[in-house]
This record gives C-alpha cells, structure tokens and sequence, in this order.
C-alpha cells in the first residue's frame, strides 16, 4: 500500500508537532474536552480516528478513558506511545476501509 502524501508529511513534521501547536497557541484539544466533558465517565473507551500524537486525546486519558488510536503516520504513533496513556495504537491510513478490528468495527 502506497503511503499517501499527507502521511508522508506527518512523518516528517512529527518531532515539531506538539511544539508547533504549543507556539500557536492552538487550544482544539482543550475545547474539545470542554465540550464533551458532560458526556465521558471514568472508564468509557474512546476510538480517535487519526490520533497523531495524542494531543486531542490526552485530557480524556487524564479523566479515566481508555483511548485506542489509529493514524497513518508511524513518527507521530511513536510520539503518541511515548506519552505512555494509550491502550492500542494501530498505524492504519484511516482512508481504507474497513477499520482494522475484527469485522471492521471497534468494539473493545
């Protein structure tokens, strides 16, 4: 399977992405979360289609969900696992179908 071109550009800007989002300024995760806060419980499982380097995933960790990941770029998985707050984390360009879990769907 051929690598896609923004796959290929995530590799290579995966060492900078936290710290570039850090200089911008970029609160997405943050309002996320607020958001959906209201709606998640200690324990819920969360699924994040392209999870890079779990940026947007981290608050839910933070409060108790346990979060799977799946994104096309290896450098920015690396970086996600580091983070150490991961249950599964699978390198997948979330273009193809089906999802890679038994019968295409996450049911954990």
């Amino acid at each position: 399977m051929k690598k896609s071109n923004s796959i290929h550009v995530h590799n290579e800007q995966a060492a900078e992405y936290d710290q570039q989002a850090r200089e911008y300024k970029w609160f997405g995760p943050e309002v996320l979360f607020g958001l959906s806060f209201e709606y998640v419980s200690p324990h819920d499982r969360l699924l994040d289609l392209g999870i890079g380097t779990g940026l947007g995933s981290l608050p839910f960790a933070k409060v108790g969900l346990e979060v799977s990941g799946i994104d096309g770029s290896m450098e920015m998985l690396k970086i996600c696992k580091s983070k150490d707050f991961t249950k599964d984390l699978k390198q997948f360009d979330i273009l193809n179908t089906p999802l890679p879990y038994s019968n295409g769907f996450f049911n954990r």
